[in-house]
């Protein structure tokens, strides 16, 4: 264990070694060639690159708020469940569509397909939880719209 924390130690000494010898060569060429007044025109010009880099640093930081707010309110995992609605219509025609953001906030878009027409149902979904009654493909596509979309509290993409 000592052998492994000599050999790591020795390891760090080294590179900052190098660090601090590449240092002094700029410092030492930088005195060398260049007067008061290129020294001073110098270091205006680096500080002038840190405040744009400052600025660019703070508009990124809203872009990516922006993008984060964005993103918990877009859909992350929209679910179809399709059946046959009524006894006498085969092919699944009926669906539920579950449209979720990461809070679970959403709706179901909910066709009922018969002979003589069709019905369009829409419910609204807060928080997972809809405040009518849900039938059993509805609750179905709930479920999964919830099970396959990401928890609120978990981090969006790229953050």
């Amino acid at each position: 264990m000592i052998v492994a924390a000599l050999v790591l130690l020795a390891a760090w000494l080294g590179a900052v070694t190098v660090i601090l010898r590449r240092y002094v060569r700029v410092r030492q060429r930088l005195l060398r060639d260049a007067s008061i007044d290129q020294l001073e025109a110098l270091l205006a010009e680096v500080l002038e690159r840190g405040d744009r880099m400052g600025a660019r640093q703070r508009e990124s930081e809203r872009f990516q708020g922006a993008a984060t707010r964005l993103l918990e309110t877009s859909l992350v995992a929209p679910q179809l469940v399709r059946y046959d609605a009524y006894d006498n219509i085969a092919g699944s025609q009926s669906f539920s569509f579950a449209l979720l953001d990461r809070r679970h906030t959403g709706l179901i878009l909910t066709s009922l397909v018969g002979r003589d027409g069709g019905r369009l149902y829409v419910k609204l979904i807060h928080e997972g939880v809809s405040s009518v009654p849900l039938s059993d493909e509805e609750t179905t596509a709930l479920q999964r719209a919830r099970e396959d979309s990401p928890a609120a509290t978990d981090s969006p993409p790229g953050t």
